[in-house]
């Protein structure tokens, strides 16, 4: 298996278009946390989701699963891994997503909701709205704890 900064960095490469740019300094920092979560078809790499630790809301970097698996339950596969993650001490999971990207579709349909837009940067003369979207936790460890 390929390490996962470089796994992430290639398939960020080959999905620029939709993806942000995360630079190699930032992917290996992610992986020497172990905030890089790989997802795998018959041994071989398909997806990734790179993830933040903040507290009370994790956040998603960056998530991705490569064009030929696409639709096949490897996305919702890595949500959950990281919603087990989330659900020892976070309160919601956040990610921003540039809204003419059809993976606002399986944001949606991965049980995170809608929460606000706001303006992006732009790109060829064009600004781009952003969309949050949100995931809540139910009962956080830390709401038990107050």
């Amino acid at each position: 298996m390929i390490r996962p900064a470089l796994y992430a960095e290639n398939l960020q490469r080959k999905n620029s278009d939709a993806l942000g740019f995360l630079p190699r300094i930032a992917l290996q920092r992610y992986e020497d946390d172990n905030q890089i979560i790989i997802e795998t078809e018959g041994g071989d790499e398909c997806g990734f989701l790179i993830y933040g630790k903040q507290w009370p809301d994790m956040t998603i970097a960056q998530a991705c699963i490569d064009y030929d698996v696409r639709r096949q339950k490897h996305g919702i596969n890595l949500v959950n891994q990281l919603t087990s993650i989330a659900n020892k001490r976070h309160e919601s999971i956040i990610l921003r997503c540039r809204e003419n990207l059809d993976a606002n579709r399986f944001w949606n349909a991965a049980g995170f909701d809608l929460v606000g837009s706001v303006q992006g940067g732009s790109h060829a003369g064009t600004s781009r709205m952003i969309n949050i979207w949100q995931y809540n936790i139910k009962q956080p460890m830390q709401s038990r704890l107050f």
